[in-house]
């Protein structure tokens, strides 16, 4: 009996430690500049696992033995030690916002959207943009137009996208012709591409000679937009018009 129960707590001890060798966690770990390779070299001398690379932020995922995290942490080429949390995919989930404005009980009651004002919450909108000609925008706050907070600024061009693509989907809509809406849409994605490559090879050339980016680019980047912006508007349109237009 007590050589049955030595093989016991034998079996059962090796589980333990087992298990406790294979506990590891799951960590998010940045590093000074500079110290990747050191860093990865830690991580392996302490049993961990390099699981992704993060070359823009100077940091790695990491899998690690529990008990090793503490001698990880206290590494002087360590900046940050984190924990990495299983990320799940939401697509069971209704979003929380789809409550929080009541549009299930919109739905409910019949409303259609007609006539209803499309509210956007965004990096502004630049409201002289071409492809938005004719289109009714309001916003807020203003503060002038040479200040970029001012909701008809848009720096970022984000917003400018955003309210593009729904002005290209009510053209689609009130004229029943998606063409309408598919020339929009595209130029405007042309034109916010022209902007972002402008943008940042403008001020990079301005500097190059020697020239203050932030007292030249406007000038440079507006003249790029605009012409971008017909360009791009007239030509997709000629090119619909010439191939796609309906026989008769």
């Amino acid at each position: 009996m007590n050589i049955k129960r030595a093989a016991l707590s034998a079996v059962l001890g090796l589980v333990v430690v087992s298990v406790a060798v294979h506990a590891e966690q799951h960590l998010y770990v940045k590093f000074n500049p500079g110290q990747k390779d050191a860093v990865k070299a830690a991580v392996a001398q302490a049993g961990g696992k390099l699981k992704h690379e993060f070359e823009d932020l100077g940091a790695v995922a990491i899998s690690l033995p529990d008990k090793a995290r503490a001698a990880l942490e206290k590494n002087p080429n360590v900046v940050l030690v984190e924990e990495d949390p299983v990320r799940e995919f939401l697509s069971e989930t209704v979003p929380y916002g789809v409550t929080m404005v009541q549009a299930p009980a919109a739905v409910t009651s019949g409303a259609t959207g007609a006539g209803i004002k499309v509210g956007v919450i965004d990096s502004g909108v630049f409201a002289a943009h071409e492809d938005l000609a004719g289109v009714t925008i309001t916003g807020e706050p203003d503060f002038g137009a040479t200040d970029e907070r001012t909701w008809y600024r848009d720096n970022l061009s984000h917003g400018t996208h955003v309210v593009g693509t729904i002005a290209a989907l009510v053209a689609w809509v009130m004229n029943g012709d998606p063409r309408l809406g598919i020339i929009l849409a595209l130029a405007m994605v042309v034109n916010l591409f022209v902007a972002g490559l402008a943008g940042t090879l403008i001020p990079l050339g301005l500097k190059a000679i020697k020239v203050d980016p932030a007292l030249a680019s406007a000038v440079f980047i507006t003249t790029f937009t605009d012409v971008a912006g017909f360009a791009s508007f007239l030509g997709l349109a000629t090119l619909f018009l010439r191939y796609f237009h309906p026989a008769g």
